[in-house]
């Protein structure tokens, strides 16, 4: 996936822009703009005693009109190197997180502002004394200056997510690039400052800032003095094997030879192009440590810092919607359960009054079809297209006269309920006592068309003065 990175390059007398594509391999430049801020008399936004910071920001709004800042993925800012304290300093520990922790109380002593409150940042170089711990190399900026660059890339509608120093990234993205010499000097010149790093296999230990005002001679000696006195700090001897220096080939030339003589190694010069604006682009791409002064206050709002509004409200609303789904499920389990318990007691009352000779009722309804299916065999029906038994083709008026016939009028009997199905019959109703029941059921019995008599049910009725019975009778 391609990310469009802005890089931005802060001088004191210009503004370099680039619109740097990043895919997963190489990169390319979209855009590029240099605005000098003299032109910014000729565009009517000058004023009388501006600030590197005032003009940065009037640069910045005529930037805008040249170039679409909107739709970056991310925003890298190289700032000047004057307005950034260097310091090299040792701490009896190796974890990032305490040094963060410590390094504001260390370097309090070391910055040249007492009253001022500054950003600092860090990077680890590699080991180059015989101490048990590396030197860290440390970069500090004022609260305020810094506050005054996010105030300008505000109004711009830009959050920077690196903020580092001009020289300084240019040096280290010739260093990812591939340098194959273990002592590098770079020199990153510009009109009105100069800036010096050392570099000691593949890190950067060492940077400097120098004045506006040196000659080349001044120059070529403040030079060879950092590189005396990195060789003595070091304690390995620091030799720079190559000095490369950035800045336009009018600027660069004059520089050769002194540099050369002073400091006995070839000295080349390359191309600058915007090379601090596509450094600090293109380290905002890598995860290579760097100065970077987007810290606290300053830090880039990440994805949650930034919807922790929204991602609440979200929660929320899923932890409400889940529960009431729970609650849901919960109460149709209940009302479920409630069902089957309520089907199994009208099940189990239902066998109970079909079979009350069955007392043992373990399963209702598979109880009750076993018993239906003996019922069946028992009538003769357990198949399909079998002969009816004899008896079984006796038609309904011929059996209820056969019942008239077998019970005789001085029992008193109330019939209710006649049931005729093939080969059984339900009868039910009321008669005076019990013995009435014992010989409504012997005198049944001693007809020829009823093979079977069978009392279901025998109860007195609520009043206490009539029997309820119920027979099944099997048809012969």
């Amino acid at each position: 996936m391609n990310r469009t990175i802005l890089g931005l390059d802060i001088g004191n007398n210009s503004l370099s822009a680039v619109v740097v594509e990043k895919p997963l391999k190489g990169f390319s430049i979209k855009e590029s703009v240099t605005i000098s801020f003299d032109d910014l008399e000729s565009h009517g936004d000058s004023t009388p005693e501006e600030t590197d910071i005032s003009r940065f920001e009037q640069a910045l709004s005529l930037l805008m009109e040249k170039i679409d800042c909107k739709g970056f993925s991310a925003v890298a800012v190289a700032i000047p190197s004057p307005w950034v304290s260097f310091r090299n300093i040792s701490l009896p520990f190796r974890s990032a997180k305490k040094i963060r922790q410590v390094l504001g109380f260390e370097l309090a002593s070391h910055l040249p502002l007492a009253d001022e409150t500054y950003v600092s940042d860090f990077t680890q170089p590699p080991k180059t004394g015989a101490g048990d711990f590396p030197p860290l190399l440390t970069a500090s900026v004022p609260d305020t200056t810094l506050g005054d660059c996010f105030s300008a890339l505000a109004t711009a509608d830009l959050q920077p997510s690196l903020i580092t120093v001009q020289g300084y990234i240019a040096a280290d993205h010739l260093l990812e690039s591939g340098i194959d010499e273990e002592h590098t000097l770079w020199i990153d010149r510009t009109e009105d400052h100069t800036t010096l790093c050392l570099g000691v296999k593949g890190a950067i230990v060492q940077v400097r800032s120098l004045g506006a005002n040196l000659t080349i001679p001044a120059l070529a000696k403040a030079v060879q003095q950092t590189v005396k006195g990195e060789h003595q700090r070091s304690q390995e001897g620091f030799m720079p094997q190559r000095c490369i220096i950035t800045s336009p080939e009018e600027d660069a030339a004059p520089l050769c030879a002194p540099l050369e003589e002073a400091l006995g190694c070839p000295v080349v010069s390359m191309d600058p192009q915007p090379i601090n604006a596509i450094s600090a682009a293109l380290a905002n791409a890598t995860s290579r440590p760097v100065f970077n002064f987007c810290q606290g206050d300053y830090s880039e709002d990440s994805i949650l810092k930034r919807y922790t509004a929204n991602i609440a409200v979200l929660l929320i609303f899923v932890v409400v919607a889940f529960s009431a789904f729970m609650f849901k499920v919960h109460a149709d389990i209940a009302f479920m359960e409630n069902n089957a318990a309520e089907l199994e007691q009208a099940s189990t009352a239902i066998f109970k009054k079909s079979f009350p000779k069955v007392t043992r009722i373990v399963d209702p309804l598979m109880q009750m079809k076993i018993e239906l299916k003996q019922l069946k065999e028992t009538s003769g029906l357990s198949g399909e297209g079998t002969t009816p038994p004899d008896g079984l083709n006796h038609s309904c008026v011929d059996i209820l006269a056969e019942l008239s016939n077998k019970i005789p009028m001085s029992i008193d009997v109330e019939t209710n309920r006649f049931i005729l199905n093939p080969g059984r019959i339900l009868l039910s109703g009321s008669t005076a006592n019990f013995n009435n029941v014992d010989k409504i059921k012997g005198l049944l019995e001693g007809s020829a068309l009823f093979k079977q008599v069978e009392i279901q049910s025998a109860a007195a009725d609520k009043t206490g003065k009539r029997v309820r019975f119920k027979f099944v009778i099997t048809l012969g």
